[in-house]
Order: structure tokens, then sequence, then C-alpha cells
């Protein structure tokens, strides 16, 4: 009986990218209806789903330069409040969660020629100031954007990669 390595299953699965996909697509739908009922239904719904992935997708978002959409600045504005909204969340916990890992994603924000995008992404960057100031236990998806210990890549059904690109 031959059993697939992980390295086969991760080439032939495509269901993360086209999940990730899918989540895109709810996201802008969301954002963009003009029935209040709808818009919040969908990202409630969204963000159960994505539990703590879900700042990690919002980066997806507010970097990702769709063809798709007319105009990217407004979701990648929206996308950016969302994701001060859930650090402040942590602000408010204090569940020692280091948040190192999105800086990165935050800095092209912060590139933007668009001013409401750079406010949101220098609010996001405060709110992890904020939390970096307690003590510190783990750090935000480490082994997802960078591999394990050992050096192995470990492949969640989302990766970072996935929810970036």
């Amino acid at each position: 009986m031959h059993t697939s390595t992980l390295f086969e299953a991760s080439t032939q699965d495509t269901r993360g990218p086209d999940y990730v996909a899918l989540m895109r697509m709810v996201y802008n739908l969301a954002n963009r209806s003009s029935f209040p009922v709808l818009t919040s239904s969908l990202l409630r719904t969204l963000f159960l789903n994505l539990k703590s992935d879900a700042l990690v997708f919002l980066a997806g978002v507010w970097t990702l330069e769709s063809p798709m959409l007319d105009d990217n600045s407004s979701l990648h504005e929206i996308a950016l409040r969302h994701a001060a909204a859930f650090l402040e969340a942590h602000v408010l916990e204090d569940d020692g969660v280091d948040f190192q890992t999105i800086v990165p994603a935050l800095l092209i924000a912060l590139q933007s020629a668009i001013g409401g995008i750079r406010k949101a992404a220098a609010e996001c960057l405060n709110r992890i100031r904020l939390i970096s100031e307690k003590k510190l236990k783990t750090v935000y998806k480490f082994d997802m954007i960078y591999g394990d210990a050992k050096g192995a890549y470990i492949k969640p059904i989302m990766t970072m990669w996935m929810l970036i690109k």
C-alpha cells in the first residue's frame, strides 16, 4: 500500500488556494454590498470561520492588487481597519501574542499613496506597539510564516503564502 508524503499531498490538493480565493470573494462582496444585513452576516460568518487566521487573511487582502477589482484601495483600507479591530481585541485580552510577523505587511501598506491606507496601517502598528509593551508568550503564526524550529516548513490548510498571494 502506497501512502503519499506531505509534499505529494500538498502538490495535489488545491482546496487551500481555492478556499482562500473564495473567502476573498466573499470578503469583497461583503464590503461592497449596499445591504447592511448581508454585509454583517457575511463578515460575521467569514471571521468566525477564519478564527485566528483572520489577521493573516486580512494582510493578504491589503497587500494584493487584484485585477478583478476596480478600486483596490477602498478594500485595502477596510481590511486594515478590520485588522486594527482584530489587534484591539488582543490589546484588551492581554493574551501575550506577539504580532511581529505581520509588521512586514503593514510596512507595505505604509508605502501607499492613499492617506487612509497609511493611517489605518499606522493604527495597526500603534496597537502592535501597545501589545508589545506587555509580557509576550507566543509569536503570531510564526511556524506558518517562517517554518518550525527544525527548519521544516509546516503546511497548514491555509499557509501564509496562500493567504497573501
